[in-house]
């Protein structure tokens, strides 16, 4: 099972901690489990945002005179590889998609969200299952949560993850396809791509 990600941790040290007359003392690593990253991309759509009124169901795409589109929602491993994928219209909150995004993590895990994803049912999921929220608050919460500020440094790979989706698949860029199986299921072909090309690389 391929490790998922939120965000990677490693625990920094100050360059003076240990003076140069001490002996160097081996400390044991604790072993980490590997974090996850957790995001939407919100995505226009050159086939079908020109009709107007109600769309189907099938299409995920937001209705109304001025369409909001798509959006991604994807959870990421530690290398910024794509794990999970849900559809919903781009005027849906983040949140909802994490019950399934969110239903399979590791005790010990970590978890990296931007503060859309500040909320105590998310909050309390990521707890029940061992892992480990690197959530900030929202501006509007009256006793903010604690979180690790250099943890959620590395959940810029998610993002980056974002980019390199639409830089280089095109259709997956402008949407040509009208529903959200196929769309979803090119998708899933580009991550197979970006995964193979990860293990070449490796190699």
């Amino acid at each position: 099972m391929p490790p998922m990600k939120l965000a990677s941790f490693w625990l920094l040290r100050s360059s003076n901690s240990r003076s140069a007359s001490s002996p160097a003392r081996k400390r044991k690593r604790k072993r980490k489990r590997s974090p996850v990253s957790l995001a939407a991309l919100q995505m226009t759509s050159a086939t079908v945002s020109g009709a107007e009124g109600l769309r189907p169901p099938a299409w995920c795409m937001s209705s109304g005179m001025r369409p909001l589109g798509t959006k991604i929602h994807a959870l990421t491993n530690q290398n910024g590889l794509p794990i999970r994928f849900e559809l919903t219209p781009g005027q849906a909150h983040d949140a909802p998609p994490c019950k399934h995004l969110l239903d399979a993590l590791q005790p010990g895990q970590y978890v990296q969200a931007d503060k859309a994803y500040d909320a105590d049912w998310i909050r309390e999921m990521i707890w029940e299952q061992g892992a480990i929220d690197v959530i900030p608050s929202k501006s509007n919460r009256k006793l903010p949560k604690d979180f690790d500020a250099e943890i959620y440094k590395e959940r810029n790979k998610i993002e980056r993850f974002f980019a390199r989706l639409k830089a280089s698949f095109r259709r997956i860029g402008t949407r040509y396809e009208k529903t959200s199986c196929n769309f979803l299921a090119l998708i899933n072909l580009a991550s197979v791509r970006l995964w193979i090309e990860f293990y070449e690389s490796a190699a």
